[in-house]
C-alpha cells in the first residue's frame, strides 16, 4: 500500500472539498439576451385553420423589433392577445451564435363560427344550423364554411328549392378569419321558388 504524505492528503481533501463547496454555492446564470439581434422567429406547428398566421407574425415582428428587449417582449405578447384570436402566447428564447432565436407558442381561440342566416323564410336559423353540419366544428375556416354552404343547399333542394343559392357574407373591413372569430360571418340565402316534389 502506498502512503500519501499527510500534507498532500490534507491538500487533496480540503482542496476537493473547496471545489465542491464553490460549485454548490453558485447557480447557473441564464443567458443574457438583452440587446442581442433577433436572428429568427418561429411559430410552433399546430396552427389552426382560420387564424391569420401572417397577421400574427407581422404583428410580432413589428412589436419585437430587430433586437431582443424584455419590454418589447411584453408589448408583443400583449399586442397578440389584443387581437382576440388567441387564448395564450408564450415566447421562448434560445441563443444562436451572437443572436437569439425566438419561438412563439400560440394557443388559438376557437372561432365562434357563423352568427346566423339572412334571407331564409322556409326554415328557421336553428334548423339551418343543424342542416349545415358545422355546428361546434373546430377549427372553423374556409373549408368548413364551404362544407356548410353545400350542406344547406342540399337540404333546401331536398325540399323542392332547386334554384337555391347560398353564399357567405362578412364586413369588408374584416378577413374571413376575423369575421369567424368575432361572430360577424353570415350565410346569405336566396331560396328561389319551391317546386313540387
Amino acid at each position: 500500500m502506498v502512503k500519501v504524505p499527510q500534507v498532500l492528503a490534507h491538500l487533496l481533501t480540503f482542496g476537493l472539498a473547496g471545489v465542491f463547496v464553490s460549485c454548490a454555492g453558485t447557480k447557473p446564470t441564464p443567458p443574457m439576451f438583452e440587446g442581442r439581434k433577433i436572428s429568427k422567429l418561429t411559430i410552433r406547428p399546430g396552427w389552426r385553420e382560420g387564424v391569420d398566421e401572417k397577421r400574427i407574425r407581422t404583428l410580432l415582428e413589428r412589436e419585437l423589433g430587430p433586437t431582443y428587449a424584455d419590454a418589447r417582449i411584453d408589448r408583443a405578447i400583449s399586442a397578440v392577445m389584443d387581437t382576440g384570436f388567441v387564448d395564450d402566447v408564450r415566447l421562448l428564447a434560445e441563443p444562436t451564435g451572437n443572436g437569439v432565436a425566438l419561438i412563439a407558442e400560440i394557443k388559438p381561440r376557437p372561432p365562434m363560427g357563423p352568427s346566423g342566416f339572412v334571407g331564409n323564410t322556409a326554415f328557421s336559423d336553428a334548423c339551418l344550423a343543424k342542416a349545415s353540419g358545422i355546428q361546434g366544428v373546430v377549427p372553423m375556416g374556409p373549408k368548413t364554411i364551404e362544407t356548410g354552404r353545400k350542406n344547406i343547399e342540399a337540404f333546401y333542394r331536398q325540399y323542392g328549392y332547386k334554384q337555391v343559392k347560398v353564399s357567405g357574407d362578412f364586413p369588408k373591413r374584416m378577413t374571413l378569419a376575423r369575421a369567424l372569430h368575432e361572430g360577424e360571418f353570415r350565410f346569405m340565402i336566396e331560396e328561389g321558388p319551391q317546386s313540387g316534389s
